[in-house]
């Protein structure tokens, strides 16, 4: 099945994509005219279009959050309905609305979908994978796609040919997808799950809004929310989920403006990414140029790899270009910005206009930090919460159950027992399994990678296939 123009595109979006036609004709006719080579049909070309063209992509953005806000009536029951607007209700919901012509509800917490990659509104950290065309498997060292939309329209290999895409280039895919596959409600929590009575359905409950009873409900919440362990309440201390809508606030042109002491807690991903940020080396610094503003160093806690050699050999190779600011084997004079600290933040508190931290060190004592910081940024990892929907979330740690699928010969997502309610994505939490170590050496080499896009993408669209076939 392929979206018909003229009946399943929402009306305040074909609006959107007239006027987005009119802001840059020029620019968009030969965009539109070469996309028509890989697109599926003239709106999908014309999406792809304007996704390259900043004015027009941001104008029809604008149609899908007026679009999404309005407040309407809520359907008493649905057929499926999804927490969560990021990726893996994209991949749901595309998959379900190509094999059943049915667009799913989709209720949002935050004022717009996209999930962690549209915290930012402007470019501000690089995908971990590389950027490919659209192929048949996602697996490094293949020719297929590792960040894709499985079974959606609109793709991020679309948006650009950078080598290692922005979280923009994902972002108004996800977005596009959302709103042709799905009926989607934002600014709307879902405060608690009521699992049914005999052979009753779900009950979501949706804060001011009626309760909404559902077939089947499926969590897609990603990663969770930031662990706040160790912060104290001041706007110079702040999670990574606060980092990317404060630097990436578009209306702010100085991100760096008064920053030359950052401390950086926690050494995964989200920490790579923050200061490869601060160094200069991310997507952009918006209009924070080095002549002003400069941070001058980067204490980074909890890292354990002491040296640019050690940095090197035990993170992403995209992320190698942060080991040339750390110290270097047998270079004690070798001026670096960022310096290695393995300790545990255990907590910060305000002194000397600034910020210090408390750290425990690996030999069990405590230590003030030398410096007083502008700001501490805390990427400690994630609080999975899609359980605290039910109740006591420790009622529920073991009842969710392996949903197995037999073409993957993998567990594609988690089911609570008895109940049509089921967990995708990171969300999930599936374990890697020494068979996937074997085929993906590269999910045993980066712990990281077991949250990866290319892992859960066709598992998500797997479950779908099988809620809609009843193979669950």
């Amino acid at each position: 099945m392929s979206i018909n123009v003229v009946s399943d595109l929402p009306q305040e979006l074909q609006l959107a994509l007239n006027r987005a036609q009119e802001t840059n004709l020029r620019q968009l006719t030969p965009l539109y005219n070469r996309m028509e080579e890989f697109a599926e049909n003239d709106v999908v070309s014309l999406l792809a279009a304007i996704g390259q063209v900043p004015e027009a992509r941001e104008l029809f953005d604008v149609a899908i959050t007026e679009m999404q806000e309005v407040p309407r009536p809520v359907a008493n029951r649905v057929e499926l309905l999804i927490i969560g607007g990021g990726l893996h209700a994209a991949i749901f919901a595309s998959t379900y609305y190509r094999l059943t012509g049915v667009k799913p509800l989709v209720i949002e917490e935050r004022d717009r979908t996209g999930g962690i990659f549209d915290l930012a509104e402007r470019e501000t950290f690089f995908l971990n994978s590389r950027n490919r065309r659209e192929g048949n498997a996602l697996v490094p060292g293949t020719e297929g796609p590792l960040n894709t939309i499985v079974n959606g329209y609109l793709q991020p290999s679309m948006m650009s040919g950078l080598e290692y895409q922005t979280n923009v280039d994902m972002a108004f895919p996800i977005r596009v997808n959302l709103a042709l596959c799905a009926d989607v409600i934002t600014g709307m929590p879902v405060t608690s799950l009521d699992l049914p009575i005999a052979d009753g359905d779900l009950i979501v409950n949706l804060g001011e809004a009626a309760p909404v009873e559902a077939d089947n409900v499926i969590i897609a919440t990603g990663v969770g929310e930031p662990k706040t362990e160790g912060m104290t309440a001041d706007r110079r201390v702040i999670t990574f989920n606060e980092f990317l809508q404060r630097f990436g606030f578009r209306d702010d042109p100085f991100p760096l403006q008064g920053l030359n002491r950052v401390a950086v807690v926690g050494a995964k991903d989200s920490g790579n990414v923050v200061v490869e940020y601060l160094l200069g080396q991310g997507p952009t610094t918006a209009s924070s140029v080095a002549a002003l503003d400069y941070v001058e160093r980067i204490d980074w806690y909890d890292q354990k790899a002491l040296t640019k050699e050690a940095f090197e050999d035990a993170n992403r190779s995209r992320y190698k270009g942060i080991g040339r600011y750390m110290p270097r084997v047998g270079q004690d004079d070798y001026y670096y910005r960022v310096q290695p600290i393995p300790g545990k933040v255990i907590q910060t508190f305000t002194e000397d206009g600034g910020v210090r931290v408390r750290t425990q060190l690996e030999s069990g004592e405590f230590k003030n930090s030398e410096l007083v910081y502008d700001l501490v940024v805390f990427c400690i990892g994630f609080n999975d919460q899609a359980n605290q929907l039910l109740g006591p979330p420790e009622d529920f740690e073991d009842a969710f159950q392996d949903v197995f699928n037999s073409d993957l010969k993998l567990v594609v997502a988690k089911k609570l027992e008895g109940v049509n309610l089921y967990k995708v994505g990171p969300c999930a939490d599936l374990q890697v399994t020494d068979q996937e170590r074997i085929d993906t050496p590269v999910l045993g080499q980066i712990p990281e990678n077991s949250a990866a896009v290319f892992r859960y993408a066709d598992r998500t669209a797997k479950l779908c296939e099988m809620i809609v076939t009843g193979d669950v």
